[in-house]
């Protein structure tokens, strides 16, 4: 198994709400390898997710997806 972390502060909690449902309706099914996720923000502003994988080569596989590279570019709105 693989962990990936990500972190920063979210000032815009209700975006990066919406952007991890339309993970899980839109992009999920086309992640091989997702595993599972667990994610959440504190309240000083500061998210923390870990998406696990099958493996690394499977995280970044997902990483590589123009779908996913798109969702991502839309998460990183709602940080600073």
């Amino acid at each position: 198994m693989f962990v990936q972390l990500i972190e920063g502060r979210v000032p815009d909690r209700d975006g990066l709400r919406r952007q991890m449902d339309r993970w899980m309706t839109d992009l999920r099914t086309g992640a091989t390898g997702y595993l599972g996720s667990t994610a959440g923000v504190n309240d000083d502003g500061q998210a923390i997710v870990l998406a696990r994988f099958e493996s690394a080569a499977a995280a970044q596989a997902n990483s590589e997806r123009p779908e996913q590279c798109e969702c991502w570019a839309e998460t990183e709105r709602c940080s600073t």
